[in-house]
């Protein structure tokens, strides 16, 4: 009977081992998008600042989306290499 017990309580850790890194990947992914929405903010601002100046009405959203795919494409490249 000990070793069933023991058997369980070795699923359990290994249980709890996974929940704790699905929770963390979780954190850093929220992390992850918080910051590349802040980017992308900071982006769309510069953007629409040069576009006042400029004159051009057309160049923020095409900066924000610019700087939005290239935030993306960069978060992808580094889910990969993990």
């Amino acid at each position: 009977m000990d070793w069933l017990h023991g058997g369980a309580e070795s699923l359990l850790t290994v249980t709890n081992l996974l929940l704790v890194v699905g929770l963390r990947r979780g954190i850093r992914g929220a992390e992850e998008a918080k910051r590349l929405e802040a980017t992308a903010a900071a982006a769309a601002g510069a953007g629409a600042g040069a576009a006042g100046e400029a004159g051009e009405a057309d160049a923020a959203p095409t900066a924000a989306a610019a700087a939005a795919a290239a935030a993306a494409e960069t978060a992808a490249k580094e889910r990969a290499n993990r």
